[in-house]
């Protein structure tokens, strides 16, 4: 994990995560990859990936309850804030 959090720490990276990402089942090593990455604060941001609601639904709302019950409400808060993502966004312009 140093190098992901020696890119954030020299180059300001934005790690974001799709929402499908945390609600979908995936093999145990893949799942512990998530958890760490998660665990250690390295994601910065949940993504939708809807980028058509009508043939991909939305589920931000769900994923949202599944870090909020796993990894806490600050972090939920975090990771899905309007103000979170404008905030990288803005930094990046």
């Amino acid at each position: 994990m140093a190098l992901p959090t020696c890119l954030q720490a020299e180059y300001q990276v934005v790690f974001q995560m799709n929402c499908n990402t945390v609600i979908e089942e995936k093999g145990f090593l893949t799942k512990r990859k998530i958890d760490k990455f998660l665990k250690s604060g390295l994601i910065s941001c949940l993504a939708c990936d809807a980028h058509d609601c009508h043939r991909r639904r939305y589920k931000m709302t769900k994923a949202y309850e599944v870090i909020k019950d796993t990894y806490g409400v600050r972090y939920a808060d975090t990771l899905t804030s309007k103000l979170q993502i404008s905030a990288y966004a803005e930094a990046f312009r």
